[in-house]
């Protein structure tokens, strides 16, 4: 019996004697008696005073609450190592907080966006999301998911940070580091390049035969990048075009150069596969490709710094909360949400898949191909996840096309392009 009953059964006691003692003996029943014989019998403040002259101290233990159980649903299109790190980081959660529990669904990456706005815009769907760094926005925008700004996180890339955040909220976290970077085979090319002019000469010495020095991928989002690298830029801070500039003219003369070099990649596989067979120089892709380009050329593969005049996206994966979900789920899955980008989490990440690049600065890094990626990634650009990007990206690629096919010249070609963009825009912005 706690300390508040004795407390309590004492107070009532005292109050039936006073009831007694004001009504006379015939107040009580006599069937009563026996029952409350013992306490009639002792002092009248003995049994309420006993039980208050324990320590105070003690009580607040008897008033703690229990931990409220919780159960997070997870949704995610990883791939089959990315999923090893993430079981063993939950095994890992639970272990420290036993009375959540995890329901973890897998949907390929094609279906997991409509899936998740489907459920979600009819008030239900998981409690977490991992998915795409530029689905945050528009599904902020459609209050599918909430601001995280309270989940407390550290140590975390500030340009990955940043590619979460969305008229000052954090729409999302970003647990891991990708994107865009150059790699060379050092069995054909020897030396990074310091700029695309010593780039483009070290690629022409090294073409011979079947051999390509560079296969340079064309396609805008590979190559947006070197608009920056250039000193200009695809858009202003608030949406609007800014690639029509002398700096825009510049990348799409580089863009000839690199289909001098004998680039035809166009979002193919071409530059990738004969680069895996060792037969090309220089190509530009992913991070994503790091471990099968490992396993392929082993030693002599190698992520260069970005050239001087050259760069490339910087992208993440991002975790995102779901906008109905309350109470102790609320609680835990935004535990979860630091916990995944922890030191800890990430290195169970880094460890179960050979392409993972932690977002966490602290977490040691021993592979030198990611070392390089890392490094790479210091001369990178962050990715647009700004809505307005949806206006770009068929205006700048038939730009491209256009000039790369001799059929307009690169000045007129941006005119045109920044025209359609402008038109893109008020559709996009009036939505």
């Amino acid at each position: 019996m706690t300390k508040k009953t004795w407390s309590l059964l004492g107070i009532l006691v005292i109050a039936m004697m006073l009831l007694a003692a004001c009504g006379g003996g015939d107040a009580a029943p006599a069937d009563n008696e026996p029952a409350n014989q013992p306490a009639v019998n002792e002092p009248a403040n003995e049994p309420a005073n006993e039980p208050a002259e324990e320590p105070a101290a003690e009580e607040p233990a008897a008033e703690e609450p229990a931990v409220e159980p919780a159960k997070i649903v997870l949704w995610h299109a990883l791939k089959d190592t990315e999923t090893a790190g993430l079981t063993t980081i939950i095994e890992n959660f639970k272990a420290a907080n036993p009375n959540v529990e995890f329901e973890v669904l897998f949907v390929p990456f094609d279906d997991l966006r409509g899936k998740f706005e489907t459920a979600a815009g009819t008030g239900g769907g998981p409690d977490l999301l991992i998915g795409g760094d530029d689905w945050g926005p528009p599904m902020y925008n459609a209050m599918l998911i909430a601001d995280v700004s309270d989940v407390a996180v550290s140590d975390i890339n500030p340009a990955a940070m940043n590619v979460g955040n969305y008229k000052g909220a954090q729409v999302g976290l970003p647990y891991v580091l990708k994107g865009v970077v150059m790699y060379r085979n050092a069995s054909i090319i020897a030396e990074p390049a310091a700029d695309f002019a010593d780039l483009k000469a070290k690629a022409e010495a090294a073409t011979t035969g079947d051999t390509f020095g560079a296969l340079l991928e064309i396609g805008s989002f590979f190559s947006f990048g070197h608009l920056y690298g250039l000193g200009g830029a695809l858009m202003t801070a608030e949406g609007d075009p800014a690639f029509n500039t002398a700096e825009g003219v510049a990348w799409l003369e580089m863009l000839q150069d690199f289909k001098a070099l004998g680039a035809d990649n166009w979002y193919n596989d071409n530059d990738v596969n004969l680069f895996k067979e060792g037969k090309v120089g220089v190509v530009i892709d992913g991070t994503w490709n790091l471990g099968d380009f490992s396993a392929s050329l082993g030693d002599d593969l190698v992520i260069d710094p970005w050239p001087s005049d050259m760069s490339g996206f910087v992208q993440t994966g991002m975790i995102y909360l779901n906008y109905n979900t309350t109470g102790a789920n609320l609680d835990a899955a935004k535990a979860f949400m630091a916990y995944l980008l922890s030191a800890d989490a990430q290195a169970a990440f880094y460890a179960a898949d050979g392409a993972f690049i932690p977002s966490n600065t602290t977490v040691e890094v021993t592979d030198p191909m990611r070392q390089q990626a890392l490094a790479a990634f210091g001369g990178g650009v962050g990715w647009i996840v700004l809505p307005e990007m949806g206006a770009f990206w068929g205006p700048t690629e038939t730009a491209i096309l256009s000039v790369l096919e001799g059929e307009a010249e690169a000045a007129d070609a941006l005119a045109a392009a920044e025209e359609a963009v402008n038109a893109a825009l008020v559709d996009i912005r009036g939505q």
